[in-house]
């Protein structure tokens, strides 16, 4: 099966918090793993509050970038456009979560987030239906 994994997942392969064993199984997991090329931007920004909370060695996160492409595939962003679009707009969620969400839909599979708030927006709309659902990964 295909996952679209999403950046506060991907963060929970190198930070130790609340869900990282549920995140770090991924890893090891049949199933395929695809993010988006914007999610190394927004791993980035984490990782960076980290090093400068001293919490990170700098070259952990050069690293965590670097082997990105490894641990996921990454999908180009323009082919998301519209439908990503018609998922902000219609869901209310921001543009940056509606393009883990219009991926998912075009393969429907489902978004992997550890963002409860994502969750929570989508429940109820079209992106949530059966077999497409994001679901949280937490505990």
């Amino acid at each position: 099966m295909i996952l679209v994994v999403d950046a506060s997942v991907i963060v929970k392969w190198y930070i130790r918090e609340e869900g990282s064993d549920g995140a770090r199984r991924l890893l090891s997991g049949p199933d395929l793993l695809v993010t988006l090329t914007h999610a190394a931007a927004e791993i980035g920004h984490v990782l960076t509050r980290h090093v400068r909370a001293g919490a990170l060695p700098r070259d952990k996160t050069a690293a965590a970038l670097a082997g990105l492409s490894r641990t996921a595939s990454t999908l180009p962003l323009g082919v998301l456009h519209a439908e990503a679009i018609a998922v902000a707009v219609d869901a209310g969620t921001s543009f940056y979560d509606a393009l883990y969400v219009a991926a998912a839909a075009g393969w429907n599979t489902r978004v992997v987030t550890a963002d409860l708030h994502l969750v929570r927006t989508m429940s109820g709309t079209p992106w949530a239906a059966p077999g497409r659902r994001p679901h949280g990964l937490v505990g």
